[in-house]
């Protein structure tokens, strides 16, 4: 690995945040709850932990800061049955 390769690697580390809880949050929401946008991204698609976190992150924008939209990336058929329930088509998802 390049020497700049590596000071990169390091300086990511370095910044790196690792969340236990939903209490470990605290400080992220706190930067975040005045923006207009939100952009939650992941590197691997499936990984649970993921989703698990978009939840968590996604709840508090709404439910504690106002947020009223969320735009995801997903498949057909299941974004399409979350359509239908958000818009009162159908009682579950």
């Amino acid at each position: 690995m390049s020497r700049e390769a590596t000071s990169l690697v390091k300086e990511i580390s370095g910044a790196a945040k690792s969340f236990q809880s939903i209490g470990d949050l605290a400080g992220v929401m706190n930067k975040v709850k005045q923006a207009k946008v939100v952009m939650l991204v992941e590197a691997s698609h499936g990984a649970h932990e993921y989703y698990r976190w978009r939840h968590f992150i996604s709840q508090e924008l709404v439910e504690k800061y106002g947020f009223n939209f969320i735009a995801v990336e997903g498949d057909s058929p299941p974004s399409q049955r979350v359509n239908r329930f958000i818009n009162l088509e159908e009682d579950e998802i």
